[in-house]
């Protein structure tokens, strides 16, 4: 995968941050997990509840050193959002759980935003690209 950044423009990286003082492009060769900057959600933008699920996969890209200890508070926010939901709504969640817990961390953080939009909440961020694992 092969991206174009400008300058000054971060990029996290497997929880790397990296800054680039001139326009450039970039190639992954292997495996990586990555967001851009403008896919970051600050802990301040939280509004809603599927807003928190969204920041909390985030931080499994940016704080891969955490990784369990996040998991752990994704499960729980979950799990808390899952019995206070029914229908399409708990079906929807119980599909990010799974993309999850596989690790599916870019497919669970689009899948919220479209949850976000389909219930009037406010998720960030942009829709074409947000972390991703590249192969």
């Amino acid at each position: 995968m092969k991206l174009r950044l400008k300058a000054g423009e971060r990029l996290y990286i497997n929880g790397a941050v990296l800054r680039f003082e001139n326009r450039t492009s970039l190639e992954f060769l292997n495996d990586v997990y990555f967001l851009l900057e403008r896919q970051i959600m600050q802990p301040e933008e939280v509004k809603s509840d599927i807003d928190r699920l969204y920041f909390l996969v985030q931080l499994l890209v940016i704080e891969p050193h955490q990784v369990h200890h996040n998991v752990e508070q994704f499960k729980t926010e979950l799990a808390a959002q899952l019995n206070a939901s029914e229908g399409d709504l708990r079906f929807e969640l119980h599909d990010v759980g799974t993309l999850v817990l596989e690790r599916r961390y870019h497919e669970a953080m689009k899948r919220l935003k479209k949850i976000a939009a389909q219930n009037g909440q406010g998720s960030q961020g942009e829709g074409s690209q947000g972390e991703r694992k590249v192969a």
